[in-house]
Parts: structure tokens; C-alpha cells; sequence
């Protein structure tokens, strides 16, 4: 349910597989990232969420390991979801 709608199975799943393509990564002040991802936004504790162009994995070993304090790559966090299906109820 949102905002008292319900959403299909297929419309979360979707939402769901937008997030699989994504890494959040906590690096450290001034740690430039590698080319070939785009940066979708910063949260309150400083955790980049980033959608690289290609393989995930490949594109965070890019990172110089005494600059990447944490990563996740491919989760699913329900802040997240509720993100991604909030804003598209906007528009």
C-alpha cells in the first residue's frame, strides 16, 4: 500500500531490481570515485548511492581499498523502495 493504493507485485519487484543495480559506498572525505557510474544522491550519514555503468563488483575494486570505509553492493533496503515508489507516486 501507498497512500492507501495498493502497488502490483510487478511494479515493486521492478523498484526492487532498479535497486540491484546500485552500490552504496561510505569512502573517505575527498576520495575522488571512478568514471562510468552515476551518483544518485548522499544520505544523512554520508553514504553515497551510486548506479555504476556495468559490473558492480568491478567498478567499487576500482576504489583504492585505504579510501572505501564500507560497501554494499545490490541491496535492497526498504528506505530505499519506499523512496523509489514515493517519488514516482509524485509525478
Amino acid at each position: 500500500m501507498l497512500d492507501g493504493q495498493s502497488l502490483s507485485d510487478e511494479r515493486v519487484a521492478e523498484a526492487q531490481d532498479q535497486l540491484r543495480k546500485r552500490v552504496r559506498i561510505k569512502v573517505r572525505p575527498g576520495t575522488e570515485l571512478p568514471g562510468g557510474a552515476d551518483e544518485i544522491h548522499t544520505d544523512a550519514h554520508g553514504t553515497l548511492h551510486v548506479s555504476p555503468h556495468g559490473n558492480l563488483a568491478e567498478w567499487v575494486a576500482r576504489i583504492p581499498s585505504d579510501a572505501l570505509i564500507s560497501a554494499e553492493i545490490g541491496t535492497v533496503h526498504l528506505e530505499d523502495l519506499y523512496q523509489i515508489l514515493t517519488e514516482e507516486a509524485k509525478t
